[in-house]
């Protein structure tokens, strides 16, 4: 017979190995919402349909390595959208950084570009460089997850923002995110589509 102290033991290994497979696995990211990042108030809004069709991916910002930083760049990137280009919130639904955190933009309730699509912004410029492994391995478990807790169309697709927003200025996002977004999952090349040649930009929307 075990002893009571064996039992516990063998419990205690039990719960610990599970505690590290979860850590280590492919879980949903961690998700910071506005109240976390400071986030203004919009002068409005109107409802994203319950189950996008489309993820947009696009750059913002600037590359930030840790959650103070990440929270600050998200609240420039409000602060832009809304006093420069005169959006009436974040443009952004999601915000992923190099920190491997997610955040919420304008979240799951109120859309952006479409009612039908939900915009997801990279924290960086990615013209020669790619984002880090964190941060592209969360934007790849953030859309898996996204998908299996029934928050995407079942046919859902993902573009760049290129892809479909050919008129503006600049390359958004970089040729090398856009390497990265033509290499995920449901990845949806509109006709004829040719990989762009990156051009110089002041600023990116």
């Amino acid at each position: 017979m075990l002893k009571c102290s064996t039992v516990f033991g063998l419990a205690l290994a039990v719960v610990l190995c599970s505690i590290f497979t979860t850590i280590q696995g492919d879980e949903c990211p961690m998700t910071r919402n506005r109240n976390q990042w400071g986030a203004d108030e919009p002068s409005s809004s109107y409802n994203l349909n319950s189950e996008p069709g489309l993820v947009l991916i696009k750059e913002a910002g600037s590359v930030c390595e840790n959650r103070r930083q990440c929270a600050h760049e998200v609240k420039d990137v409000q602060v832009h959208d809304m006093s420069v280009d005169g959006y009436p919130d974040i443009y952004c639904n999601f915000l992923i950084g190099s920190d491997g955190l997610v955040y919420e933009g304008r979240g799951w309730e109120y859309g952006a570009f479409s009612k039908s699509s939900l915009v997801i912004c990279m924290l960086g410029h990615f013209d020669t460089k790619p984002p880090n492994s964190i941060q592209t391995k969360t934007l790849e478990n953030f859309i898996i997850c996204s998908f299996e807790q029934d928050r995407l169309s079942p046919y859902y697709k993902v573009q760049a923002w290129s892809d479909i927003w050919t008129v503006l200025k600049g390359q958004n996002p970089g040729r090398a995110l856009y390497e990265v977004i033509r290499s995920l999952p449901r990845y949806s090349a509109p006709p004829s589509k040719e990989v762009p040649t990156p051009t110089p930009s002041s600023e990116q929307q």
